[in-house]
């Protein structure tokens, strides 16, 4: 199962830096999370706003705010029972507004890659900045495969 996420799971990161470069992409959701052959993408249908994202991450809520947090976009890849990919897309008034939340968040002894304007990955997670966006991709599963799958 692992090995076939392995070779598919890249063309979701790579599609979705390049849709969430485009600034239509924010007006119709169905470019946010595009649809891959043997993945079925289950989207939150909800939009989290600085209203309501103290629903979804109460304790880290005003942080985002203080970085001008616009919205907050989720959905889910699945491929059978046992694989699961989330995505989270969160944009910002401006790119240094996404770099500064995206940096409160990395660690230095996280393993840095060059995708976006930077990213890194730790065991079943693999963040992001490309633009106005903070993306943040991840897996409930642990373990190198994870890691490869990721």
């Amino acid at each position: 199962m692992f090995l076939q996420m392995r070779y598919t799971t890249p063309y979701i990161i790579i599609l979705l830096s390049i849709v969430l470069a485009s600034p239509s992409s924010a007006q119709d959701s169905t470019f946010l999370f595009p649809s891959f052959r043997g993945w079925t993408i289950v989207e939150d249908k909800t939009v989290y706003n600085p209203d309501n994202l103290w629903d979804i991450i109460d304790g880290a809520a005003d942080l985002f705010l203080e970085y001008g947090f616009v919205d907050l976009h989720i959905g889910r890849y699945q491929k059978g029972e046992d694989s699961e990919i989330r995505v989270e897309l969160y944009k910002f008034d401006s790119e240094v507004d996404a770099f500064g939340m995206y940096s409160q968040e990395r660690n230095p002894e996280y393993t840095f890659i060059d995708i976006g304007v930077q990213a890194y990955r730790e065991k079943g997670l693999f963040n992001f900045l490309t633009g106005i966006y903070y993306v943040k991709i991840m897996t409930p599963f642990r373990g190198e495969d994870a890691l490869d799958a990721m």
